[in-house]
């Protein structure tokens, strides 16, 4: 198959590397573990090809997911995280790419969506930490930020490799109303 158009365009690659080259450092009390660039690039193009006419919602986005959805066009992107040092480095970076990034704080394992979330956007991107308990919050906080439309769609990053819990994750998704596609 053909690479990926932004990992294939180097100018794409170094303006999203450049974007992203001041992040704050991973906080292992937030449970963070940024994942390569290419990567991050690569999943903002994978939801982008649903062509999504609704707000996005990038939930947990220390990876800055947010960023390359915007550096690839997307209009309407928001952030929820806990740490506040990620949301103003976020909202700061947007700005130098001349697009608006609403950004939320929340902390998934202990908050309900709130009304500025709740059922809004069709799609949430979430990769979350890789234990069962803080899995399910982070989706089923996700679940209840999805609009209740047919093509809204949870992008959850996870994998067996990477998450001794991850079948019994998937496993819980029906009891979220949530359909592994």
């Amino acid at each position: 198959s053909e690479p990926s158009p932004s990992i294939s365009n180097p100018a794409l690659l170094s303006r999203f590397e450049s974007l992203t080259q001041t992040r704050p450092a991973e906080s292992l009390d937030h449970a963070q573990l940024f994942i390569d660039t290419p990567s991050v690039l690569l999943r903002a193009e994978t939801l982008l090809r649903t062509r999504p006419k609704g707000p996005i919602l990038a939930l947990g986005d220390d990876d800055a997911v947010s960023l390359a959805l915007l550096l690839l066009g997307a209009e309407k992107v928001e952030v929820a995280d806990i740490d506040e040092r990620i949301l103003a480095f976020l909202s700061e970076r947007a700005r130098t790419l001349f697009a608006e990034l609403p950004v939320h704080r929340v902390d998934v394992l202990e908050e309900e969506p709130g009304p500025q979330l709740l059922g809004r956007f069709e799609i949430v991107v979430t990769d979350p930490p890789r234990s069962y308990d803080d899995g399910l919050a982070f989706i089923a906080f996700a679940a209840r930020c999805l609009h209740p439309s047919p093509s809204s769609r949870l992008y959850y990053a996870d994998h067996e490799d990477w998450n001794d819990e991850h079948d019994r994750l998937v496993g819980a998704l029906r009891g979220l109303g949530l359909e592994l596609v």
